[in-house]
C-alpha cells in the first residue's frame, strides 16, 4: 500500500475521532478543563500534566461548593484532557480515588429522584393537549415516554429510524447519553393499549402519518404548525412510570 492510500486512510480515521463524543459532552469537557487551569493558575500548579497532588487539593477546594456529581465530572474532564495528550491520568492515583470514596460517603450521592405521574394525571394532561400538529407531538411524546420510563434527553436522541412497530406494539432502540455507537443501545418495548386515548404506540403512528418520515421525529414546532428541522426541546417533562398504560 502507497504512502498516499495510508495519509488518506489517517484522515478517515481522524475524522471519524470527530464523532467519537456527543457535542454536548465536549462542551461540557472544554468548560471543566476552563475552570480546573484557571484554578491551576491562580495557585502556581501545572495542570497538563498534573500531579495527583493538584487533584487532591482541587478536589478539596471544590466539595463545599460543588456537588458529588460536579467533581465526578470535573475529573472526567481532567482524565479526557490527559489522555489527548497521551499523560498518564492523575485522577486514577490511589489516593485520589481513595479521597473521592471518602467524599461520596461523607457527601451522599443518593440520587434526588422526580415524583412519577400517575395515570390519571396523564389522562387530564392528554385531555388539555390541542387538537393540531403541536397537539398530535406532545401526546406522542407523553405517551411514549411514559410507557417506556424515557428520560428526556433519550426521547430528544430518538430518529424514526430507532423505532420498529410490530403486532404487538412497537420496538425502540435506545441510545444512551447522546451517543450514536451501535454499541451503546439498548431495546425498549411499548404495547398498544386497550384504550386508544392513552397507547403509545397508536399516538406516534399518527404523528408520524401526518408529520416526518425520517430523522428525528420530536422536533420544534413554529407558530404555523410547521416542524422544524431540528430536535424538540418540549421534552421537558420529567414523564416517568412504573409501568405503561395496557
Amino acid at each position: 500500500m502507497s504512502n498516499v492510500d495510508l495519509d488518506a486512510l489517517l484522515t478517515r480515521a481522524r475524522n471519524y475521532t470527530v464523532h467519537s463524543h456527543a457535542a454536548h459532552t465536549l462542551q461540557n469537557y472544554a468548560a471543566d478543563w476552563k475552570h480546573f487551569t484557571a484554578w491551576c493558575t491562580e495557585h502556581g500548579r501545572r495542570s497538563l500534566p498534573a500531579a495527583p497532588e493538584t487533584i487532591l487539593c482541587y478536589v478539596v477546594a471544590l466539595v463545599d461548593r460543588y456537588s458529588v456529581s460536579t467533581i465526578e465530572r470535573r475529573l472526567a474532564s481532567i482524565s479526557y484532557y490527559h489522555k489527548q495528550a497521551r499523560h498518564p491520568l492523575p485522577t486514577k492515583d490511589p489516593e485520589v480515588e481513595r479521597a473521592m470514596r471518602g467524599i461520596r460517603r461523607e457527601k451522599g450521592v443518593a440520587p434526588q429522584g422526580k415524583a412519577p405521574i400517575l395515570l390519571d394525571t396523564l389522562r387530564q394532561m392528554i385531555a388539555a393537549l390541542p387538537d393540531d400538529r403541536r397537539g398530535l407531538q406532545d401526546k406522542a411524546i407523553l405517551l411514549v415516554g411514559f410507557a417506556g420510563a424515557f428520560r428526556r434527553g433519550e426521547l430528544v436522541s430518538l430518529t424514526i429510524a430507532d423505532v420498529r412497530f410490530v403486532e404487538e406494539g412497537m420496538i425502540i432502540y435506545l441510545r444512551r447519553s447522546g451517543d450514536r455507537s451501535g454499541g451503546e443501545a439498548s431495546v425498549a418495548g411499548c404495547r398498544t393499549a386497550s384504550d386508544a386515548n392513552l397507547s403509545p404506540v397508536r399516538a406516534l403512528r399518527r404523528w408520524l402519518e401526518v408529520s416526518i418520515t425520517s430523522g428525528p421525529p420530536f422536533r420544534l414546532i413554529d407558530r404555523h404548525g410547521t416542524s422544524a428541522k431540528s430536535r424538540s426541546t418540549r421534552t421537558g417533562w420529567s414523564v416517568q412510570s412504573s409501568a405503561p398504560p395496557n
